[in-house]
């Protein structure tokens, strides 16, 4: 993934996104990349010489200043709908996939009680999932639990929220 961003951030400012002169390319991204891409941003920065801002939140948040006029130079939502909608009403020249979501389960090392999805409706197993109303990994976990035959309201659901929220919850 560090080459594909590294050749996005190249692509766009030889492509002419943003002037030539800058030192600083404005990167829009969904919270939930905050971690890899601070990173890849850090070492762009040192290989190239041109700092690397963020506006991490949820993809609705940053569409909404998209839609106000503020334009990045990159724009990396948690979800398709925004870029879709964004290209859709010229705001974004081309969309290309960078990276998905991809629902995971996570547990304190060395517990073993989660073995199969229909685990999770056990009471003994705290969850923490992604609100569904505001990040894109909610509503995947909404289609999943749907395509399972699995209700959330049978879930032990101790937590709900974004990136830093949900884990911070379940501290």
């Amino acid at each position: 993934m560090k080459h594909v961003f590294q050749w996005l951030l190249i692509s766009i400012a030889l492509a002419g996104f943003c002037p030539v002169a800058t030192a600083e390319l404005l990167v829009f991204a969904g919270a939930g990349m905050r971690a890899p891409l601070s990173e890849l941003g850090r070492n762009f920065t040192q290989d190239n010489g041109t700092e690397v801002v963020y506006d991490f939140a949820g993809s609705g948040r940053l569409g909404g200043k998209v839609l106000m006029g503020v334009s990045p130079d990159l724009f990396i939502p948690g979800s398709d709908k925004w870029a879709e909608k964004l290209k859709d009403e010229g705001f974004i020249r081309k969309c290309v996939p960078l990276a998905y979501h991809t629902p995971v389960i996570i547990t304190p090392k060395g517990t073993h009680k989660v073995g199969k999805i229909n685990d999770l409706t056990r009471k003994d197993i705290r969850i923490a999932l992604g609100d569904p109303e505001a990040a894109a990994i909610g509503r995947n976990n909404r289609k999943l639990f749907k395509r399972a035959n699995l209700d959330p309201a049978a879930m032990n659901i101790v937590a709900r929220g974004g990136d830093r929220q949900t884990a911070g919850a379940m501290g």
